[in-house]
């Protein structure tokens, strides 16, 4: 288990040769599972622009995770914000990051977070909202993009029921503590 005191957030140089070899496993990965002109990760040349600001989460010398920020805003905060980390210092500055009537979704599972409620939120008139579901939009364009490529998705489920097993099937959702299920009809 790691210790807050080992690990970092900090700003970094994409340069770095730790840093590039993340790097080149992620572009591949999203170049091999993204359309292309669904695919907006930047390469070595692209997180040296001086808008973006480039940061690393290391564990020692170890990178666990990058990330760039662009600056599209001058400074004014950012419309919508999103947090896919569970990090609590990572979403506290995702909420301080959107603009006043902004709003700020938290997607990564697990984790804390401390928000002093009435400056972060009330008196910014923030909106902060929690996904753990893909809109039908994007199921559907999840669903193109697996049979055109061929993806076993019945390897994804561990669990099948039919639906008179659905109050057995909600009591093992509820526990959030297994994988994936589908209800056959």
């Amino acid at each position: 288990m790691t210790s807050a005191s080992e690990t970092a957030i900090s700003v970094d140089d994409p340069r770095r040769p730790e840093v590039r070899a993340l790097l080149e496993r992620h572009l591949g990965f999203c170049r091999s599972e993204t359309p292309p002109e669904h695919s907006f990760a930047l390469n070595v040349d692209g997180l040296l622009d001086q808008r973006v600001t480039f940061v690393s989460f290391r564990d020692g010398d170890t990178v666990l995770g990058v990330a760039a920020i662009k600056e599209l805003t001058h400074g004014r905060y950012a419309d919508l914000t999103l947090d896919t980390s569970s990090n609590p210092d990572a979403r506290v500055n995702a909420i301080r990051s959107t603009k006043v009537w902004g709003t700020m979704c938290f997607v990564g599972e697990g984790g804390d977070v401390h928000i002093d409620v009435s400056p972060q939120l009330l008196r910014r008139q923030l909106t902060l909202i929690a996904s753990w579901t893909f809109s039908n939009i994007i199921q559907a364009d999840c669903a193109r993009f697996s049979v055109e490529r061929g993806v076993d998705v019945d390897r994804l489920f561990t669990h099948r029921w039919s639906i008179d097993q659905a109050d057995e099937a909600y009591k093992l959702f509820d526990k959030q503590v297994d994988g994936k299920g589908v209800f056959l009809m």
